[in-house]
């Protein structure tokens, strides 16, 4: 049990330099499809997937939440679940937009 509070307090206090290498290095385990996002499976392919917090069905298009294998991990993946609206054409939905600043903002960040 100390080992699991020692691990978060340690993940708690990790230096941005750290954070960015961490980043970094997961980004090239995404690349290399040794993470793998997997919408078939159950949590993404993920052992957990938790909502971050309720929301109000109608106000939202999506539904915040955390994918993570072990509560140690170092880094947890954001996912936002989005319900298909079959009222946009699939090149114009609104979350494509979304996809394509959230792929630039992380080349901002990792170069």
């Amino acid at each position: 049990m100390i080992n699991l509070i020692e691990e978060a307090l340690i993940t708690m206090f990790l230096t941005i330099k750290k954070r960015l290498e961490l980043l970094i290095e997961t980004q090239k385990k995404v690349l290399n499809n040794e993470i793998v996002f997997d919408p078939d499976k159950a949590n993404f392919g993920f052992k957990y997937l938790e909502q971050l917090f309720p929301v109000v069905h109608y106000e939202i298009k999506g539904y915040p939440c955390v994918a993570y294998n072990k509560f140690s991990d170092l880094i947890k993946f954001g996912v936002k679940v989005i319900p298909l609206e079959l009222k946009f054409e699939n090149e114009t939905h609104p979350c494509k937009i979304e996809l394509a600043l959230l792929k630039e903002f992380t080349s901002l960040v990792t170069s």
